[in-house]
């Protein structure tokens, strides 16, 4: 699939800075081929090469649908209910594709022992 990325214009900045006052102008893209909005440092190019094996596990869900709960419930069984183990930010023990996929913000890990993590994109990406 090709990835094109427009910029927002100012109308469409606007409207987000009246959501979010802290919006800075230009971090947003649009993606023409899906309409979904993705940070403008998002490696679109790395998402395509990024190898998927067969003890990875995804929790793909739209936002605001209990996704944090179902990360942490995922975390638990894959973990055999580490309560101790839990205490660690779920930002670390179960990372976004979305940030991992950031230019200068490699999260996910290296090893290839099976990776766990999370992403609102949507199946066309």
């Amino acid at each position: 699939m090709k990835f094109t990325k427009t910029p927002l214009t100012a109308s469409q900045e606007a409207r987000i800075k009246d959501l979010d006052e802290s919006y800075v102008d230009g971090s947003l893209v649009r993606l023409e081929e899906t309409g979904q909005l993705y940070p403008a440092g998002f490696d679109f190019e790395g998402l395509k090469s990024f190898k998927v094996f067969d003890d990875d596990v995804f929790v793909v869900t739209p936002p605001k649908c209990g996704t944090t709960w179902l990360q942490e419930i995922v975390w638990l069984i894959l973990n055999d209910v580490d309560l101790k183990a839990a205490k660690v930010n779920q930002f670390y023990r179960f990372p976004y594709l979305e940030t991992s996929m950031m230019r200068k913000a490699r999260i996910l890990p290296t090893s290839r022992k099976g990776i766990i993590c999370c992403t609102h994109c949507i199946s066309e990406l």
